[in-house]
């Protein structure tokens, strides 16, 4: 994702969001999985994975399923 525009943003209300940064529109996809204020989130530079770190864990997803 991020070789074609893409970031990741996670937020206070434990929300993540997978933006296309060559598109003015809303998030592509957004993810409520519970872990508390997202403190971190990164994309993997060898993959589509991201991950996500919050107050309650962290986690790990293909950005593309």
């Amino acid at each position: 994702m991020p070789e074609s525009g893409g970031s990741v943003a996670g937020g206070i209300a434990g929300s993540v969001a997978v933006w296309d940064t060559t598109d003015t529109g809303p998030p592509l996809r957004t993810f409520h999985w519970g872990v508390g204020p997202v403190y971190a989130v990164a994309f993997d530079q060898n993959g589509p994975c991201a991950a996500a770190a919050g107050h309650a864990g962290a986690l790990v997803w293909d950005v593309d399923d």
